[in-house]
């Protein structure tokens, strides 16, 4: 199939069977024989050909092959259809036996023409192929040669050995029917130089042995892997065994090349069970920058290892960094404790080359779900998505990174992790931990939303302490009140006023009393029916309602139990609210009664009052005070209320601090749990263990704001030393700090906050701040001063640095402290650790820049198992890291001179080709960009003398 240039998918998963009959084979059984050579019998042939494609992609196959027994006649049928198919690929093939008791597969190309097999049915000594209108083979018997003879010869027909592969059966010793796997092929197997075997068995049926036998584990049998391939041996017209066995094959080209690559790469590239791709990955990107000239280019990613050559200058890095944009991963991007410090030619290449109206669209796929995210310099702060449904939104870059996992590393940005010492323990830490950066991700938003809540409940508390001053000040005016309308009554009684008058003006504040009695009830009931209505809406309303097709019985009968809660609940509150309605009920009668009463006293006591003119100022006064009683009375009510509504916030704040250390002490044990896995990840290069810092810049930052303009010298270095001695004596030391500061400030909201601290005060913060280091009164009173709801919350919500601290074990055992390792020890323990996690997408510019020589192969070998976990993109010059590491998509970019002249627009980014290593035009580029051609090549055989005599 012809792809548009930049599009061609790489490597794909396709479920195999390589080995299938036709009605032709002597053993087929379930539909009548195909005899050739009538118009009706060669319909009737093709008829069966398309049946037969049809059954293999009814079975989920789309690699398929014909090998009849010394046979090839119907399998030309099946080809012929099958070339106008691009959904399969089919390979004719011949099942052989062989002298020795063992049998073989020959798989042809997928194009090969009728010359080539019958060229390879020549070869088939002893044995006369049948006549292409017979019903049936020819009778089967064995041809002259052993396998190793057979093999010999197809390899070294020049017409063949590009043409065919030929693959040996090897299953277990007993119960296989002519297997090369037996006593005296020993020999004979290891020298064989065939790349792959096939059994007719689920893998998980072969024995152990004969697994390290097929891998070269065992010395005798040959040192050299060789791929497995299981196969169905289908011989029936019902199809049972047609993709039986498990085989999927990655391959990028549908020719008999593709598939001797994927079994070259067998351990990433041949599956014996339904491979799974990574969910999180990259489909693509489209690209409009001046570096592409007038149209934008493309390139679609393959979910594995993606390899981006050409020569200096094409533009590899450009990619990359396009790539890092749309992901809003830049260095400018990310901050400044995640990521080395930019380099001024990545910084500036978006500025340059996006700044007129150009753009970077990256569609990716998120848990399986594809999107496309568009980023445009205008509008830098944010991406637009754009979901499967075509609605689009506004994504900030913070939470970009956070939805699609990926690491990028510019060049050398592994082997400089360590020459910034303000970020590299961050940096360290997001590599050892990257398998767990949701976990991680979730637990930073809950400590957020913890510290969130300790700065909220500090405020609350704060008001709570200015409320119960309120509730102190007016309890104090109440009593100076009561005090005066005392006095005032004494005067009455001694300055001659009737008793009588006196009795009715005495009684005058018990009907003042009584009616703000029936005022206070009145007001509770409504407000208390209020508050049971709202708490009836409330109580367990919080429990989401989740109906899934299928529900656990437990989680069913906790869904009756929580209905029948909330239902006999809200019985009892409205039963709550019927006994609240009679109360008002008799409250609205003792009113009405009150008021009659009221307006006899009222009567009585004007006369009083017209007798006792002579006294009016006295009794005006008693008068004034009685109001003002009541007044002050009805105020203390009310603070106590609010005091009491807002006496909560003293727990609030205990539980949101508890909450925060909590949330702490998890993603402490995410990363303890993440160190743990370093050893395993690095094959025993590093060691980690998770260290917390002794001086959390959050603490002394917090510190140092109550030290500003206090003239004290160095104030957070001290500060840094203090806190550093106080966690070393007591690992709760900050929560005590806490403790004092929030007491002092409770304090000083109590005095009512004057403008300096008394004596007491002055003496808690000298004695609590900067230990040895004395307060001047000066100093005290501007740290006073400096005690509010901000200062104290950034106190009590600070947070310590919890980091992974790597060590690295060199050759020879030793322990190195990893920032003294060197920066090719450095570079290749961080992608060795990358590169078996399982954390996003991986991008990396020109890895082989980071690595010692003798370290490349071993981090191949991790690229080939990894790429099935995570998708890779790499930018590179190493043709080991692309042909060794079997990268499963090339882009091969152009090597663009740039013109010198000036205004010239001449296009500096362009893909000359790409492909998968078995796409022909893209093999001659690795050979020519990335090892220097064939005649390199040839000199290098000679000059290490492979294949010499005296090797």
């Amino acid at each position: 199939m012809i792809y548009p240039r930049g599009m061609h998918p790489g490597t794909v998963w396709r479920k195999a069977d390589l080995q299938c009959h036709t009605p032709r084979d002597r053993s087929w059984t379930g539909s009548e024989a195909l005899p050739g050579g009538s118009d009706a019998a060669e319909l009737a042939r093709k008829t069966w050909a398309g049946d037969f494609l049809s059954a293999a992609k009814g079975k989920g196959l789309s690699i398929v092959a014909i090998t009849d027994h010394h046979d090839i006649c119907l399998s030309n049928y099946v080809q012929a259809l099958a070339e106008a198919d691009d959904d399969l690929i089919f390979f004719p093939g011949l099942e052989v036996s062989c002298s020795d008791n063992a049998q073989c597969l020959v798989i042809f190309d997928p194009l090969s023409k009728t010359a080539v097999h019958s060229k390879a049915l020549g070869m088939l000594t002893n044995v006369l192929p049948a006549d292409p209108g017979d019903e049936k083979t020819c009778v089967i018997s064995p041809i002259s040669q052993t396998i190793s003879t057979f093999y010999d010869d197809i390899v070294g027909e020049e017409h063949l050995r590009e043409a065919c592969l030929v693959f040996p059966h090897f299953s277990n010793p007993e119960g296989s029917h002519k297997s090369l796997n037996e006593i005296g092929h020993a020999l004979r197997f290891a020298a064989l130089g065939c790349d792959g075997v096939y059994i007719e068995r689920p893998v998980a049926e072969l024995d152990p042995v004969t697994l390290q036998k097929i891998r070269g584990e065992i010395p005798d049998w040959g040192k050299r892997r060789k791929a497995l391939l299981p196969t169905g041996d289908n011989r029936s017209a019902g199809w049972e065994r047609l993709g039986a066995h498990e085989c999927w094959i990655k391959i990028g080209e549908p020719t008999i090349e593709g598939l001797r690559q994927a079994l070259l790469a067998d351990e990433a590239r041949i599956a014996h069970a339904a491979p799974h791709e990574p969910r999180d990955r990259i489909s693509s990107i489209e690209i409009k920058s001046t570096l592409c000239g007038s149209d934008p280019i493309s390139i679609r990613f393959n979910p594995g290892f993606n390899a981006l050559i050409g020569g200096r200058g094409s533009g590899k890095s450009a990619i990359l960094e396009y790539l890092r944009f749309g992901l809003g991963r830049t260095s400018t991007d990310l901050p400044s404790t995640e990521t080395a410090k930019p380099k001024e030619r990545s910084a500036s290449l978006i500025e340059d080359t996006l700044s007129n109206g150009g753009y970077v669209e990256i569609s990716l796929e998120r848990e399986g779900i594809a999107e496309r995210w568009r980023r445009e310099l205008t509008s830098r702060g944010t991406i637009t998505v754009t979901d499967v449904t075509g609605r689009t939104s506004q994504l900030p870059l913070s939470d970009a990174q956070q939805k699609f996992p990926a690491r990028a590393f510019e060049q050398k940005g592994l082997s400089s992790t360590m020459n910034d010492p303000a970020s590299a323990a961050d940096q360290i830490t997001g590599i050892a931990a990257a398998e767990e950066v949701e976990q991680r991700r979730e637990i930073e938003r809950d400590i957020n939303t913890a510290r969130r809540s300790v700065t909220l409940a500090l405020q609350q508390l704060a008001a709570y302490w200015q409320l119960l001053l309120d509730v102190q000040r007016k309890t104090a005016l109440l009593q100076e009140t009561q005090l005066r309308a005392n006095n005032v009554a004494e005067r009455l009684k001694t300055e001659g006023v009737s008793q009588e008058a006196l009795d009715v003006i005495d009684q005058s504040p018990q009907y003042s009393s009584g009616a703000a009695f029936l005022q206070s009830v009145e007001i509770a009931i409504a407000s208390d029916k209020t508050t049971i209505t709202d708490l009836s809406q409330k109580l367990l309303a919080d429990i989401p309602e989740i109906t899934l097709d299928v529900e656990l019985p437990i989680v069913v009968d906790l869904r009756k139990r929580v209905a029948e809660t909330k239902e006999a609940i809200h019985k009892r509150l409205q039963d709550c609210l019927a006994d609240l309605e009679k109360l008002a009920a008799t409250k609205d009668v003792a009113k009405t009664e009150f008021g009659e009463h009221q307006r006899v006293f009222k009567e009585k006591f004007d006369s009083a009052v017209t007798e006792q003119e002579k006294h009016r100022a006295i009794i005006d006064e008693n008068s004034r005070l009685v109001i003002a009683l009541e007044a002050a009375k009805k105020s203390v009510a009310a603070a106590e209320k609010a005091m009491r509504d807002a006496a909560g916030a003293v727990e609030a704040l205990t539980t949101a601090r508890h909450t925060l250390l909590d949330n702490l002490s998890r993603r402490r044990q995410i990363l303890v749990a993440a160190a743990e896995k370093v050893a395993g990840h690095s094959s025993n290069v590093l060691k980690a263990r998770v260290k917390t810092d002794t001086a959390p810049e959050e603490y002394i930052a917090s510190i140092s704001a109550l030290l500003v303009g206090s003239r004290i010298s160095d104030s957070s270095e001290k500060s840094g030393t203090w806190i550093s001695e106080v966690l070393k004596s007591n690992a709760g030391g900050w929560t005590s700090i806490g403790d004092q500061i929030l007491e002092i400030y409770r304090e000083k909201i109590m005095a009512g906050s004057p403008q300096e601290p008394g004596t007491a005060l002055s003496e808690k913060i000298g004695d609590l701040l900067l230990g040895e280091e004395r307060l001047t009164s000066f100093a005290t009173s501007k740290v006073y001063s400096l005690i509010n709801d901000a200062s104290l919350g950034a106190v009590l919500a600070a947070c310590p640095r919890d980091f992974i601290v790597l060590t690295y074990v060199d050759a020879n055992g030793k322990n190195i402290p990893f920032g003294r390792a060197s920066e090719g020890q450095q570079a290749s323990a961080l992608l060795e650790l990358l590169l078996s996690q399982s954390a996003g997408t991986l991008i990396i510019d020109q890895p082989e820049d980071d690595l010692d020589n003798n370290v490349v192969m071993r981090i191949v070998e991790l690229i080939r198992s990894s790429k099935s976990n995570r998708q890779l993109i790499f930018a590179t010059h190493n043709p080991n890291m692309v042909v060794n590491g079997d990268a499963d998509k090339i882009v091969v970019l152009a090597s663009t001179p740039i013109d010198p002249r000036p205004g010239s627009e001449q296009p500096r980014v362009a893909i000359e080709t790409d492909g998968a290593i078995e796409t022909e035009v893209v093999k001659s580029s690795i050979t020519q960009v990335m090892e220097g051609g064939e005649p390199a090549f040839d000199l290098r055989r000679r000059k290490y003398r492979f294949g010499s005599a005296s090797n």
